[in-house]
C-alpha cells in the first residue's frame, strides 16, 4: 500500500511538472508570436510631403497604365467576416497621374453586367495591352462561394469598362494579386489555405508556409512556387526578366525567374522585417515601392471593423538593378511614409504607387491618400 501511495505521489508530481512545462511552452509561443507581430513596437509618423485624403470604400490595389492613368480597385469585402458589412458594392476608379487634383473618377460599367453581378467584389488587378493598343483589365473578384478573374476592355476616352469574359478554375481560389504575362496568361498569388476564419487566424499567427503562386494559361493551372507563408503582392520587373513575390508572413521579398515549364525558380530574396503586402514597380526606373504591415494583428482587427480600428502603415522604396543576376545585391532601402493610422489608415494593408513625385496610398476598406514626394534619398 505504501509503495502504491508513493507511486501515486510520483505520478502526480510528474503530471504537475508536465502541466507547468506545457503552460510555459504555450506562453512562450504566444509571447514569441506577439514579438514577431510587433505588438510592442512603437510607430513614428513620417510623411514625404503634403497629402490629400479622398474618401473611398477602400483602394486595395492600384496599377499604372502606359497613359499615366492609375486604375484602382475599391469596395473589397471578405465574405467570412460579412456580418460587419453590407453586400459589396465594388467599383473600379481612375486617377489621372498628370492631374491628381481632379481626384479619382469611378469608371462606368455595363448595366447588364452590374444587374447580373450585383456582388462585384474586386481585389488584385493587372492589365494587358494588345498589339492594337487596346487595354484589358484583369480583376480578381471574390464571390460568395468562389473566385474568378473578370476581364474588361478599358476605354480611356469614355472612362468605361466593357465586359469581355470570365476566367474560372477550381484551383483559382483565395486569390490575392495577379500579374499578366500574356493575353489570358498570368501568375496569381494564393494568400491563404484555410477558409475558416479561426483556422486562417492560426495559419497567419503561426506563419505556416502553405500558400503558393499559381500560373494560368489555356485553362490550365499549375503551381509555380510553393512553401509561401501568406503569398501576397506580385509584380514583374520593368524589363520582364524577373517576377517579384511577397512571402508576406515571413517578411521576405522574393525574386524569381520564370522557367520554360512556367515554374518559378528563386534568384534572390531580401528580408524587410515586416510582413509585406503589395509591390509596385516604378515604370521609369524599375525600382520597387512596397507596402508593409507594421502590426499584422491590427490588420485582422481592421478587416472585421474597418471604421473603428486604425492600422499602422509603412511604405519603403527599394532600388533595384534588374539587369544584374542578383538584382538586390546593391539595393538601397528608404522609408518614405509611416503612420500610426490615426491620420492615414492606409498603406499597410494595400499598396503604394509612385510616379512623377506623386505617391498614392491605398487600403482595403479605408481612404485613398495622395502625397507629394518632396525628396528621395535614392
Amino acid at each position: 500500500v505504501k509503495r502504491c501511495g508513493c507511486l501515486l505521489v510520483h505520478v502526480q508530481q510528474q503530471y504537475i511538472i508536465m502541466k507547468f512545462v506545457l503552460i510555459a511552452i504555450i506562453v512562450g509561443c504566444v509571447f514569441d508570436g506577439l514579438i514577431k507581430t510587433n505588438v510592442f513596437s512603437p510607430v513614428y509618423n513620417h510623411i514625404p510631403g503634403p497629402c490629400t485624403v479622398y474618401n473611398m470604400k477602400g483602394a486595395e490595389d492600384i496599377i499604372l497604365l502606359p497613359n499615366n492613368q492609375a486604375i484602382i480597385s475599391s469596395g473589397l469585402v471578405f465574405w467570412n467576416m460579412e456580418e460587419k458589412y453590407d453586400s459589396p458594392n465594388g467599383s473600379i476608379y481612375m486617377l489621372d497621374m498628370n492631374n491628381v487634383l481632379n481626384g479619382p473618377v469611378k469608371l462606368l460599367m455595363d448595366d447588364e453586367y452590374i444587374k447580373l453581378n450585383p456582388d462585384f467584389n474586386p481585389h488584385g488587378i493587372s492589365y494587358w495591352e494588345n498589339d492594337k493598343g487596346v487595354i484589358f483589365l484583369y480583376v480578381i473578384c471574390h464571390w460568395r462561394k468562389s473566385d474568378s478573374i473578370e476581364v474588361f476592355q478599358y476605354n480611356p476616352d469614355t472612362l468605361s469598362l466593357k465586359y469581355s469574359h470570365r476566367i474560372e478554375h477550381e484551383q483559382l481560389q483565395f486569390l490575392n494579386n495577379i500579374i499578366i504575362i500574356n493575353e489570358d496568361e498570368f501568375f496569381a498569388t494564393n494568400w491563404k489555405y484555410f477558409e475558416n476564419s479561426i483556422l486562417h487566424t492560426i495559419e497567419q499567427f503561426l506563419r505556416l508556409p502553405i500558400t503558393k503562386t499559381l500560373h494560368y494559361s489555356k485553362e490550365k493551372v499549375t503551381v509555380a512556387a510553393s512553401g509561401l507563408a501568406g503569398a501576397n503582392g506580385i509584380n514583374i520587373s520593368k524589363n520582364k526578366k524577373y517576377i517579384y513575390v511577397a512571402n508576406s508572413l515571413k517578411s521576405e521579398l522574393i525574386v524569381y525567374k520564370q522557367n520554360e515549364d512556367n515554374s518559378l525558380t528563386i534568384v534572390q530574396s531580401i528580408t524587410l522585417y515586416y510582413p509585406i503586402d503589395n509591390i509596385s514597380v516604378d515604370k521609369e526606373t524599375g525600382d520597387l515601392w512596397v507596402a508593409l504591415f507594421i502590426k499584422p494583428l491590427e490588420v485582422l482587427s481592421n478587416m472585421k471593423d474597418p471604421k473603428h480600428v486604425n492600422v499602422s502603415s509603412l511604405i519603403v522604396h527599394i532600388t533595384v538593378d534588374e539587369e544584374s543576376e542578383n538584382p538586390f545585391e546593391n539595393s538601397k532601402i528608404e522609408q518614405v511614409f509611416q503612420s500610426d493610422g490615426l491620420d492615414y489608415s492606409v498603406g499597410t494593408i494595400s499598396t503604394a504607387l509612385y510616379h512623377n513625385n506623386i505617391l498614392l496610398l491605398g487600403s482595403v476598406s479605408n481612404d485613398l491618400v495622395v502625397c507629394q514626394v518632396n525628396h528621395l534619398l535614392y
